[in-house]
């Protein structure tokens, strides 16, 4: 009989041995990835895609929800798929950056439009321009954001990180954990500042203008000039 290349007891000894330290990753990157990405999440839905403040909080909501129930381990996915692709801590730093562009474009796409849906959006319009801008600015924003995983990762002491700026390197551990707590709490920040302080298109813009007959508007505008 043949030998199992795993058997249940190695599998056991495995999750002891880098079950806390896997789970200290999972809550590290479940941190970082809302920290980034939230702020910038809420412009976008709400200030340009018209996205009531309500629904915009729900999916931001449920986005770090998703985060620290798995959706996080977007990035073990990310540093599996890396060596695959022939990139790795030696490799420069524009290959990094394409590969989360394409990366951070694919998942957007994917999983922005059932996040709308389940916080309460049926407007198809605001689902899709907001799910494209989200999607096109992952262009931009996956390689930034990725490397920003990276340092926050060696903020909190999970993992050191070539991509990490010096300054930061030779900060005592304490004042890593200090800046944790100020980069989390000034991107909540940032995104309430959105949500209530900044209106969004359809509210500069109300749709009702739009859905009216030109008549009806140029008669409401006569009535509104006459003695």
């Amino acid at each position: 009989m043949r030998k199992p290349l795993v058997t249940i007891k190695d599998a056991y000894r495995t999750i002891k041995t880098n079950g806390p330290r896997e789970l200290y990753r999972h809550l590290t990157d479940s941190t970082a990835f809302p920290a980034f990405f939230t702020p910038i999440g809420a412009t976008l839905e709400h200030v340009v895609g018209g996205i009531d403040t309500d629904i915009s909080l729900h999916s931001r909501a449920k986005m770090i929800a998703l985060s620290y129930l798995g959706l996080s381990y977007v990035g073990k996915v990310r540093d599996w798929l890396k060596p695959r692709f022939g990139i790795d801590e030696e490799s420069s730093e524009r290959a990094h950056k394409l590969f989360d562009r394409g990366f951070g474009l694919t998942f957007a796409a994917t999983v922005f439009p059932t996040v709308y849906v389940a916080s309460g959006e049926r407007d198809i319009g605001k689902i899709a321009l907001s799910t494209a801008l989200i999607a096109g600015a992952s262009i931009v924003t996956a390689a930034p954001a990725f490397k920003f995983v990276d340092v926050f990762r060696e903020l909190t002491g999970y993992k050191e990180s070539k991509r990490t700026p010096e300054l930061i390197k030779r900060q005592h551990p304490y004042t890593k954990r200090a800046l944790v707590v100020a980069v989390v709490g000034l991107s909540a920040a940032l995104t309430l500042g959105v949500e209530y302080g900044v209106p969004n298109r359809s509210q500069i813009i109300p749709e009702s203008t739009h859905n009216e007959h030109p008549d009806t508007v140029r008669e409401t505008s006569n009535s509104e000039r006459a003695p």
